[in-house]
């Protein structure tokens, strides 16, 4: 059976605003995350959907309202300096569009990014997600084509975090699935971001063998070689066995170290948090095997040591937290007890935990010493590209690919101080700011 796509409004509850925050193993309790406040929405039994902030080291404070337009508003994502909040709100007409607006609920404001639509000929943009640099924002839509010809296929976009409406650049789209003839389609949805923004994540229906499955796929968030797709396509998840919709199942978060991807999946007979290897897709974790009841939609503790993940195990959907289980040990034999981070009895969706204004994660510098035979060269060429001294500042956490290339008559011998081995390529992860150098000599005769 083949799900065709349908109007954002028959999957309202389920969305996952992406957090892009930081893994790491040792276990913490929720009410320890330093600075870090909950931006959600939650609905009421009349479906007016809003954005909520809470902060769960303050349960007794009551969740603060920050939208009160009375039309759907979803899929909240903090700016990576807790100043905004970026989210999918619904106008009169034409679907939701993406808005951002800032935390001071004084205000009220909203400033509207995106209008995809005129009269009735899309879906709307929705499932923003903000880059860790906070100069882009990627997102959702079933636009038009550039010649107004309606498309009614998901595809994930990328534009300015200053928008596209009016004068300002268009989005560029990332995805680029044509429909067949039989009018079936690939649909693409829930995108999030490598903390180093050189890769996205997301959910494809109908990108392997099973038409009907959803799987995780990675990319670069840029395309680079024109072909209409961001560039490095990589297959992460390979669960061909259950049906879905491109609104159901999975919810990727990514990790800022880049190391892992929380998704839910019910691959096991019940809807369940697992943890994906992103470089190495047979390292699956099961982090909620111990937990009863439905558990979805995960995203990371700002310290990164927690899984949030929804839950309706109290009948409500409220929010939990579990420890990130390091690859060694068995969720079975740990089997922590979930944090409860809500329990106000409202349900809710799409949990981002953000950090606040002033307390986001800092930057490291990557400094490459000088080589006259040879140039270093990182995967995003704007960071590094040098043939002498140079350097680059990067978010905490960030993993950054390097490649060496040696000048004619000159041969590539070895990296030099954080990177090590004789592979052209190294990859360093900057917890803190690292120095490397490389080493080229003369080619035999």
């Amino acid at each position: 059976m083949h799900l065709s796509p349908r109007p954002l409004a028959v999957a309202a509850g389920v969305f996952l605003a992406a957090g892009t925050l930081t893994a790491v193993a040792a276990p913490a309790h929720a009410d320890t995350s330093p600075n870090g406040v909950l931006a959600y929405s939650a609905w009421d039994e009349d479906l007016n959907y809003d954005i909520y902030t809470f902060d769960p080291a303050t349960p007794d404070v009551a969740p603060l309202r920050l939208t009160t337009d009375g039309q759907y508003n979803g899929n909240a994502d903090w700016s990576p300096d807790g100043t905004k909040i970026v989210y999918d709100g619904w106008g009169t007409t034409g679907g939701p569009r993406i808005r951002v607006m800032d935390t001071d609920p004084a205000t009220d404001d909203h400033v509207v990014l995106t209008e995809p639509c005129t009269d009735f000929d899309c879906y709307g943009d929705f499932q923003p997600a903000w880059s860790p640099d906070g100069t882009r924002i990627a997102f959702v839509s079933s636009r038009p084509q550039l010649d107004g010809t309606p498309h009614w296929t998901y595809e994930l976009y990328v534009m300015d975090a200053t928008g596209e409406a009016g004068a300002l650049p268009a989005a560029t789209r990332l995805t680029n699935d044509p429909q067949e003839d039989t009018g079936y389609s690939i649909q693409d949805s829930q995108v999030t971001w490598s903390p180093d923004g050189l890769r996205v994540a997301w959910v494809s229906q109908g990108r392997g063998e099973e038409r009907d499955a959803c799987d995780i796929w990675s990319m670069d968030s840029r395309d680079l070689d024109g072909d209409g797709f961001g560039d490095n396509m990589q297959r992460l998840t390979f669960d061909d066995s259950f049906l879905c919709s491109a609104f159901e199942d999975m919810t990727p978060a990514w990790s800022p170290d880049s190391s892992l991807i929380a998704f839910a999946s019910p691959r096991t007979g019940s809807s369940d948090i697992w943890l994906v290897n992103a470089e190495d897709p047979t390292d699956l974790r099961n982090v909620t095997a111990a937990v009863s009841g439905y558990a979805d939609q995960p995203s990371w503790s700002p310290d990164g040591t927690q899984i949030i993940f929804r839950s309706d195990q109290s009948g409500a959907y409220e929010f939990y937290s579990l420890p990130v289980p390091p690859p060694t040990e068995s969720v079975e034999a740990a089997a922590p007890r979930p944090v409860k981070l809500t329990s106000d009895g409202v349900d809710k969706s799409g949990a981002d935990w953000g950090a606040l204004a002033g307390s986001q994660r800092g930057t490291q510098t990557l400094t490459v010493g000088a080589h006259r035979n040879g140039t270093v060269a990182s995967t995003d060429l704007t960071k590094i590209n040098c043939g002498k001294d140079c350097a680059a500042t990067f978010v905490s956490g960030s993993r950054v690919q390097l490649s060496a290339a040696p000048r004619p008559g000159y041969v590539f011998v070895k990296w030099l101080g954080a990177c090590r081995g004789t592979a052209p390529t190294c990859v360093v992860r900057l917890g803190t700011s690292k120095a490397i150098g490389a080493k080229f000599a003369p080619a035999p005769e």
